[in-house]
């Protein structure tokens, strides 16, 4: 071996038997690369960096490397669905466990997700040995009507953001004010008492929801206040999809899919940091990175607390 300069902080040294040059250091393993990529926020250039390999290096491992998915145990589960989109005919279907916050099972669809979609997803899970005792959604028109043998909890955030974007943060009617004023307290009534509220708001405000507006003929009309009454009707139509996380122990069903949307967040930051992959290359590492995701990372101690809670769930079931 014969010194040969240097490069990069680096000496290189040449082999005159085998004819090769070597700088001697370590190279790092591809599972390195990744998961500083998948558990940080750095970018192809900052990772280049701290591995002092080049950025196509870079690329290629993180192209090539396929991460070994985690065996889950098929037992007793209440699923969060989900679909999150990176443009119009991009999308990512979600299967996630309420109380681990693992990823049990994702696809990808080109366009607007379909109840077909969500069926298929939950009979895979089945079909995996999954006993699905109950499910979270944001309200996909027509899901509930398709989940008759499966308890359906509505997501009480997505319903509350419905009203704010019928009513708005600030309304000025009184009666839409009293109604934004039972929608806060959602989170902390049961299924007799808030649909004990919606009635008495109904029967002080019949007349006024009643009003209507007529056109020049005397004869055709639309009620006045018609963004009022959709927000009534929205609440009650779910409402008894609101409040079934209360028929379950407590911490087994959440109210809320905020862990699958804080997921979704957590994916689309990832992504951001890698504009203009191709569909094929997002696919791959978005399925990487899901299969790679530990919500321990994220969740610390709920998420201990979640198996703890299942466990009993479970055992008692």
């Amino acid at each position: 071996m014969i010194r040969k300069g240097h490069h990069n902080g680096s000496s290189y040294w040449y082999c005159k038997t085998c004819n090769r040059y070597s700088s001697g250091r370590k190279k790092p393993s591809q599972e390195a690369i990744f998961n500083r990529y998948s558990q940080g926020t750095f970018t192809i250039k900052e990772l280049s960096q701290e591995f002092n390999i080049s950025a196509s290096t870079v690329k290629r491992i993180l192209r090539n490397y396929t991460v070994t998915k985690v065996a889950h145990t098929p037992g007793k589960v209440v699923v969060q669905m989900d679909t999150t989109y990176w443009g119009r005919n991009f999308g990512l279907v979600l299967f996630m466990d309420a109380a681990t916050h693992h990823i049990l099972h994702h696809f990808f669809i080109r366009g607007k997700e379909r109840i077909e979609d969500y069926k298929q997803g939950l009979a895979y899970l089945k079909h995996l040995g999954w006993e699905v005792a109950g499910v979270v959604a944001d309200g996909l028109s027509g899901l509930k009507n398709s989940l008759i043998q499966t308890p359906y909890q509505y997501c009480q955030f997505h319903q509350a953001q419905r009203i704010r974007q019928l009513l708005t943060l600030k309304p000025r009617m009184l009666a839409a004010q009293e109604l934004q004023r039972i929608v806060s307290r959602l989170t902390q009534s049961n299924r007799s008492e808030f649909a004990h509220l919606l009635e008495d708001w109904r029967e002080r405000w019949d007349d006024f929801l009643k009003e209507k507006t007529y056109e020049e003929n005397g004869v055709n009309f639309h009620y006045t206040h018609r963004r009022l009454r959709a927000a009534y009707r929205s609440l009650k139509e779910h409402l008894d999809q609101l409040f079934t996380y209360q028929d379950f122990p407590l911490g087994v069903m959440p109210n809320t899919n905020n862990a699958v949307e804080s997921f979704n967040s957590w994916l689309k930051r990832k992504l951001q940091l890698h504009p203009g992959l191709s569909p094929a290359r997002r696919e791959f590492l978005i399925s990487n990175l899901i299969m790679a995701y530990n919500p321990r990372s994220r969740k610390g101690t709920w998420t201990l607390v979640g198996v703890f809670l299942t466990l009993r769930w479970t055992s008692a079931g």
